[in-house]
């Protein structure tokens, strides 16, 4: 059964801001109204069973295997093509705050399991639906992660700069909670700071401190619904200098504390209590 799922916010309360999800089935020429809202920046779609293409309006054809990731630009895009029987695409339209990716890349063999990426999917759409601010925070924060995770795979490795800085977030994610500054990531590669901030800018349009503290304070709102870890627990995890500096960089960020956030009442309460 096909889901879609449209919002109208154009806060930005993550490094990603969803605009709309898909995940549908469909064949032949697909016409999405999306296409032609100036708003929306970016699109990522993943093409779980079948294969399809995106035509781009300068008439490229961009072919999609059956376990791709095509990431692009939505004012690039004129229209989908499948000629396959079934075509099971999950599709993500948003903004990008503060995050820079690849323009019309195809990421090959990049899903492990269809299950889990339509899993994903569903779980997106169903925080979103709720209308609720504090479910739509919580999913923009889930797809910042994914989309962060890709950057490794989407770097050109053509330059030495772009291959330095491939394996520079490849290292931040995996080290994320020893990570304390930029100089951890300097002594690291043997490279200098000034090196590393200008990779940054060149790649990510942002600093290594914001990115980092970005991917951090994602991970921090998902632990807040998803575990019963304490903030002090957090602070320690994430090495972040004291719990009032955690505090004040989240209420920044997400415009509440972390107590209110995650005691706002959000789907996974209501769940919850269901389920009691």
């Amino acid at each position: 059964m096909d889901q879609i799922f449209s919002i109208s916010s154009l806060d930005a309360l993550s490094g990603c801001t969803l605009r709309a999800v898909y995940n549908t089935y469909t064949y032949g020429k697909y016409t999405n109204v999306l296409l032609e809202d100036d708003s929306i920046s970016s699109c990522l779609l993943i093409t779980l069973e079948g294969t399809g293409s995106i035509i781009l309006k300068d008439k490229t054809v961009i072919k999609l295997p059956e376990k791709s990731m095509y990431v692009g630009t939505h004012s690039d895009i004129h229209s989908l093509n499948s000629t396959s029987d079934t075509w099971h695409f999950c599709c993500y339209w948003f903004n990008p705050v503060a995050i820079n990716h690849s323009r019309n890349i195809v990421l090959p063999e990049l899903i492990s399991s269809s299950s889990e990426e339509d899993a994903f999917a569903t779980e997106i759409i169903n925080l979103i639906s709720t209308g609720n601010s504090n479910d739509i925070k919580y999913a923009n924060a889930l797809f910042t992660c994914k989309i962060l995770k890709l950057k490794p795979y989407e770097a050109n490795v053509a330059t030495p700069s772009s291959k330095l800085f491939q394996d520079v977030i490849t290292y931040i994610n995996r080290n994320l909670k020893i990570i304390t500054s930029i100089k951890d990531i300097a002594n690291h590669f043997a490279y200098s700071e000034k090196h590393l901030r200008s990779i940054f800018k060149t790649y990510a349009k942002t600093s290594p401190k914001q990115y980092i503290q970005k991917l951090k304070l994602d991970q921090i709102c998902i632990l807040l619904k998803t575990s019963s870890m304490s903030l002090q627990e957090m602070v320690e995890l994430f090495n972040f200098c004291s719990l009032s500096h955690l505090i004040s960089s989240f209420k920044k960020e997400y415009g509440v504390t972390p107590t209110q956030y995650k005691n706002q009442p959000s789907i996974h309460t209501k769940k919850a209590e269901v389920n009691a």
